[in-house]
């Protein structure tokens, strides 16, 4: 750039490039958590919070998910705090659970509603839920759409597992923690196994003909059963959502003296 921009004054060193990187993760939320966990160690190294920020091309789903982060994490932020109701993390648990319903449960559509979404089994633990493996373990078993499509090929690649470690060990192919580890993936592809078809059975929506306080009570069980609260009320932005939420449901119910059926 010396014939444009002239030579360097005496003393004066350019200045080196930014440092960029190239990060491929499995799903948004990892790929956010990946930015947070940079964020920290720069942060230790003596950068000011003042001095980062976060960008993004998409308001969905990283907006919703940046923030959630950073509040789990105990990141003080600043910015845009406008996310619509359909984008805080009870919005899009709710949201997506109602898209399943009456689907043949479309691998796709199933993880994309996982990793996109703070879900938990009621009475559990979110470490029990496994996104990003989960969705690993039903592309390699073949799943594409349909319960029993679910039912057959997660339960013959559970057993092929089971089988092959046995087989292994006895034909001294295989190391005892080779062998472990397929049995691991048994265990954790029968988890999500459990976790479909417990899915699928809670997404029978009342049957026609019910009221509006039916269908009020199925959507808040629904939520309850798989929304994980901790997340959903991490900062007052969320907790106002998911209270706004659980209001308008309840405003539902008296619909029933209005239009009995809804349609």
């Amino acid at each position: 750039l010396a014939p444009i921009l002239g030579p360097p004054e005496d003393g004066e060193q350019p200045k080196p490039p930014p440092v960029m990187r190239l990060v491929v993760a499995p799903d948004p939320q990892e790929e956010v958590r990946w930015v947070l966990r940079h964020l920290l160690r720069s942060a230790q190294e003596g950068v000011p919070l003042s001095r980062m920020a976060v960008l993004y091309r998409q308001a969905t789903p990283y907006a919703a998910l940046v923030q959630e982060e950073l509040s789990l994490a105990g990141v003080p932020m600043a910015g845009p705090g406008n996310v619509p109701l359909a984008e805080t993390a009870a919005g899009r648990t709710l949201l997506g659970l109602i898209r399943l319903v009456g689907s043949d449960l479309p691998r796709s559509a199933l993880m994309a509603w996982l990793t996109g979404c703070p879900i938990v089994l009621q009475g559990g633990h979110r470490r029990s839920i496994q996104p990003s493996r989960w969705d690993a373990i039903s592309r390699e078993a073949g799943v594409v759409e349909g319960l029993a499509q679910w039912e057959q090929r997660l339960g013959r690649y559970a057993a092929e597992l089971e089988r092959l470690a046995e087989e292994g060990l006895r034909r001294e192919e295989v190391t005892e923690a080779r062998a472990a580890r397929m049995r691991e993936q048994a265990t954790t592809t029968q988890a999500l196994l459990n976790f479909v078809t417990g899915l699928a059975d809670r997404l029978r929506a009342p049957p026609d003909g019910s009221g509006w306080s039916e269908f009020a009570h199925w959507a808040q069980e629904l939520m309850t059963s798989y929304l994980d609260s901790a997340t959903a009320s991490s900062h007052e932005a969320e907790e106002a959502a998911l209270r706004r939420i659980e209001e308008t449901l309840e405003e539902m119910r008296p619909l029933d003296e209005v239009e009995p059926r809804p349609s």
